[in-house]
């Protein structure tokens, strides 16, 4: 299997409106955005490339204000790239595009809900026409191979991800997805291909408990002809890293693990449970 490919593109600093902002369950919430700057447009002297996702698992980032401040601090757009400020640092939180329409002209992305959350806050109260800083996204990981079979796993931070990835998939493509979410009511639909195993932890803390890595032990594995993709917080991560790659003997050309946030560090990239 040939090795993962990185296209890389220019970043763009985009201002969007929320069109639409509704619960998917008790602790997702999606938001659509849309505006001009989702196309090209002109800022500063730049000419600025329309939005474009290739991937899954792209990621774009949002800007919010100080909390203590209510300030907002942005980078600045230069050719392809952005300016970031030393002091005060933006606030960003990094998040999956979950489906984009262009022409429709609409950008969705999904939140996990929870208290204290910059983003999930924002995304908690958003209603038509609230206004947003979006940037990129700069690259997307493609795979240049079409396996057997796709085995996608994570926590409810993974589940935008996941969801893209099986919508885009050709129809009929065999798909194992192992997701741990708090609870039954956390569950979301993923489509008639996706043969799900769902891990309810209950009230334990996210990133608490150790439950993807000993399911993917017990999973059904038809063959190694797979692509393995992964991500949730970053020590979980590493026992599903270990698992695939150890374990299972997968290549590193079949694996892709990425830790979306660390336990007890709210902004890595993006808070606990965003």
């Amino acid at each position: 299997m040939a090795r993962r490919e990185r296209r890389w593109f220019p970043i763009v600093l985009r201002e969007l409106e929320v069109l639409r902002a509704y619960d998917l369950t008790p602790r997702m919430r999606r938001v659509v955005l849309g505006g001009a700057e989702l196309g090209a447009f002109r800022r500063y002297g730049f000419d600025l490339t329309p939005f474009h996702t290739e991937a899954p698992d792209d990621h774009v980032k949002l800007f919010f204000p100080e909390p203590a401040t209510g300030v907002l601090t942005l980078p600045e757009q230069d050719d392809g790239h952005l300016d970031w400020p030393d002091e005060p640092r933006p606030i960003g939180r990094d998040y999956t595009p979950r489906r984009f329409d262009a022409e429709a002209g609409e950008l969705e992305l999904d939140f996990v809900v929870h208290a204290g959350g910059i983003a999930s806050g924002w995304a908690a109260s958003a209603r038509p026409g609230d206004r947003i800083f979006v940037a990129g996204p700069k690259m997307a990981t493609v795979v240049p191979v079409t396996p057997a079979w796709y085995l996608l796993t994570g926590d409810e931070t993974a589940l935008p991800a996941i969801g893209r990835w099986i919508e885009e998939l050709a129809p009929g493509t065999p798909v194992k997805v192992v997701a741990e979410v708090p609870g039954p009511d956390d569950e979301l639909k993923l489509g008639p291909d996706a043969e799900v195993t769902w891990l309810h932890r209950g009230d334990a803390a996210p990133g608490s408990v150790d439950l993807l890595a000993p399911a993917l032990r017990a999973l059904d594995w038809p063959s190694d002809d797979v692509y393995a993709w992964a991500a949730g917080e970053t020590g979980v991560m590493r026992g599903v890293r270990d698992h695939l790659r150890k374990e299972r003997g997968l290549p590193a050309e079949r694996v892709n693990v990425t830790g979306y946030w660390k336990r007890g560090e709210s902004a890595f990239p993006s808070e606990p449970g965003e």
